[in-house]
């Protein structure tokens, strides 16, 4: 008799991405598409979407195989109100360009974005 709780278990390997998605959370939880062929062009899309609203999130790259996630990047840059200073947005935006381009499965997908 075989006790599954104590065998163990390989993890399914994980899936390749075929897609990855950008989004910018809204202060009210709702969620704008970004679209670009470029992470540049992205993180454009952010700043339109971002100056014209006050509190939000450019959330972490979804990564997706056959329209499931995979799994997601986990740096996340966040906005604050339009009085404030976009020092801290600037700053995790730059964080959140790094680990996008230390990811190869994000510079693989992200030209078929736009």
């Amino acid at each position: 008799m075989s006790d599954i709780c104590g065998d163990k278990q390989d993890a399914p390997a994980e899936k390749e991405p075929d897609e990855v998605r950008f989004y910018y959370m809204h202060d009210n939880h709702t969620f704008t598409a970004l679209l670009g062929a470029t992470l540049d062009e992205v993180l454009a899309a952010a700043d339109k979407v971002e100056a014209s609203s006050s509190y939000g999130m450019l959330c972490a790259p979804l990564l997706l195989s056959k329209n499931n996630e995979v799994r997601r990047l986990r740096c996340n840059a966040h906005s604050g109100s339009s009085k404030d200073s976009k020092d801290k947005w600037g700053e995790g935006k730059a964080a959140w360009l790094a680990e996008c381009e230390s990811d190869s499965d994000v510079m693989r997908l992200v030209s078929s974005n736009g």
